[in-house]
């Protein structure tokens, strides 16, 4: 009966469905390490109960990847992904876990997309920077290294973690 969504003024918001007069809760996507008090304006979420249950993913309008917690009414940014490399130049219109492994997720954004491993605050994989600009992206439920990605100019890109990174496997 609960659902949240995130916008580009930089807020998360909670709501249920039996009152939906004003949202249940509310997070600010600023980061606590951050001196000059940016927030960050959310464009994608994404959640995965099996991962955690009280994290999720947000990807922003700055490029970053966000993670977040809602644990005990207490809501706040747990790290960002991006920092010292590997950003995206633009927003990330998606972004998703991995259905295997899900400490490794897909953020799509700017003319690529690119791993990311909560160990790391850098990608461990990047696609080529595309033509086009990349639309949306998710992993496959069969297999764990197949991604799929759209690209504006009406493609549809199919990359195989396991068997070359560097290289489409079809389009």
């Amino acid at each position: 009966m609960e659902f949240f969504s995130a916008s580009s003024d930089g807020r998360v918001l909670w709501w249920d469905m039996r009152n939906m007069t004003a949202p249940t809760d509310e997070l600010v996507l600023k980061d606590g390490t951050s001196e000059d008090g940016k927030i960050y304006g959310g464009t994608s979420l994404c959640y995965n109960q099996d991962a955690h249950p009280h994290k999720f993913l947000v990807g922003t309008e700055q490029g970053y990847a966000l993670m977040c917690q809602n644990r005990n009414k207490k809501t706040e940014v747990q790290g960002r992904w991006g920092d010292e490399q590997g950003k995206h130049h633009g927003p990330i219109y998606s972004c998703y876990r991995n259905p295997v492994h899900l400490k490794y997720f897909l953020t799509v954004g700017d003319w690529s997309a690119k791993i990311w491993s909560e160990e790391l605050k850098i990608p461990i994989m990047q696609t080529r920077y595309h033509n086009s600009y990349l639309t949306d992206g998710c992993w496959s439920k069969t297999r764990a290294g197949l991604f799929f990605l759209t690209r504006m100019d009406g493609c549809l890109d199919v990359w195989d973690f396991f068997y070359r990174q560097n290289e489409l496997a079809y389009s």
